[in-house]
């Protein structure tokens, strides 16, 4: 998704994104000048947070960058919340909260070292508690799986977002929630109306914010998201 990023005319940017399937990682640091990909790295999660940190720091001294596009969920279509197993919801957090959190933790004191340091967290509307309670019957929202672990946990990621963005006010670091819309992914069996090309859209605009960007909101491709 974010080598949308490529269309942006960024000289010497240094980002990472950040995926995960629940047992490896895979991280991306990529080096844009102009439009030109310059180096990739894998790592798994066991060493991410040493090995990327100081992979990073070594060959480029800061972060600008940081995108965590870490999700996954388990089939909860034929089950209440009820029924979701302990062990489902906690696979879901490790990867769509936890795993988020320790990355903004090892990757701060690069991104402090950027003239404009930007985190983007991809969530989603289905993490709104406001759309969520307010939907009226036989809307989208009120027709769709209750997903107790994954909409639970990008709740807790907006969260974590308002929480992070609270630490770093006065700083050049801006951090946002945003969702990319419904897109067709491994996470959805491709059903997703948009290709990944048209969501990386909205992560790629709040990773390159100016200054006098948005701080600590939940984004869309309409614009502000109720939490």
């Amino acid at each position: 998704m974010l080598r949308k990023a490529a269309r942006y005319r960024m000289r010497r940017t240094t980002s990472l994104r950040t995926s995960w399937d629940g047992q490896q990682s895979v991280a991306g640091i990529i080096v844009l000048t102009s439009a030109t990909w310059v180096s990739t790295s894998r790592l798994t999660i066991s060493c991410l947070e040493q090995a990327a940190a100081a992979f990073i720091d070594q060959t480029y001294g800061h972060l600008d960058i940081l995108v965590n596009n870490a999700a996954i969920t388990v089939d909860e279509r034929k089950s209440p919340p009820s029924q979701l197993a302990m062990a489902d919801l906690q696979k879901v957090f490790a990867t769509n909260f936890f795993g988020v959190f320790a990355v903004i933790g090892a990757m701060l004191p690069l991104l402090k070292r950027s003239q404009a340091g930007r985190i983007v967290n991809l969530s989603s509307k289905a993490g709104s508690l406001a759309l969520a309670s307010t939907s009226a019957s036989g809307s989208f929202f009120d027709q769709i799986p209750p997903a107790l672990a994954y909409t639970s946990s990008k709740t807790a990621l907006n969260a974590l977002t308002v929480a992070f963005a609270r630490e770093l006010r006065g700083t050049k670091i801006k951090i946002n929630a945003v969702s990319p819309g419904y897109v067709a992914t491994d996470l959805n069996d491709h059903s997703g109306l948009l290709t990944p090309e048209q969501g990386a859209h909205e992560p790629v605009a709040y990773a390159t914010l100016p200054e006098d960007g948005p701080h600590g909101g939940f984004f869309g491709s309409e614009g502000a998201i109720s939490w």
